[in-house]
């Protein structure tokens, strides 16, 4: 009976493994989402970071990769957010990032800090101020311990 408990346990965790690369895309040390996400307004909020931040002492360093276009040419903030707080803040608050209106790779260098303990959630945001019509649009994201290199 425990041979056959144990085959069902390899079984489960060989599903969940398979739905966990499908839906989010790990490779290695790498987290990506292959979900494309698209702003109606100038502000756009992408994925929860707080879950990977967690698993890792303050003080690492992450790059973060993403693709980003705009509506317009035009400045897009990169920072943490969720609602008027956030778990994590960038050690850097934020990135100001050039964006045009075709899509183009983008590398930063992150050291998220504890902001608020009490809170859950903290995501990936971009902004292009309101009314500017600097419209954010974001795919292939990835988050990795950054090497140093």
């Amino acid at each position: 009976m425990k041979k056959k408990n144990l085959i069902y346990f390899t079984i489960l965790l060989s599903i969940i493994a398979v739905f966990i690369v499908i839906n989010i895309g790990i490779s290695n040390r790498n987290e990506r989402l292959r979900k494309e996400f698209h702003g109606e307004k100038e502000f756009l909020r992408t994925c929860d970071c707080a879950p990977i931040f967690n698993a890792n002492p303050i003080g690492t360093k992450y790059t973060i990769s993403f693709e980003l276009m705009a509506e317009k040419n035009g400045v897009i903030s990169v920072y943490q957010q969720n609602g008027s707080t956030h778990r994590y803040a960038f050690k850097k608050y934020k990135y100001d990032i050039e964006a045009t209106t075709e899509y183009k790779k983008y590398d930063i260098v992150v050291e998220p800090v504890l902001y608020n303990d009490k809170e859950a959630e903290s995501y990936l945001s971009f902004y292009g101020v309101y009314e500017t019509g600097i419209i954010p649009h974001v795919k292939n994201i990835a988050i990795e311990k950054y090497d140093g290199e």
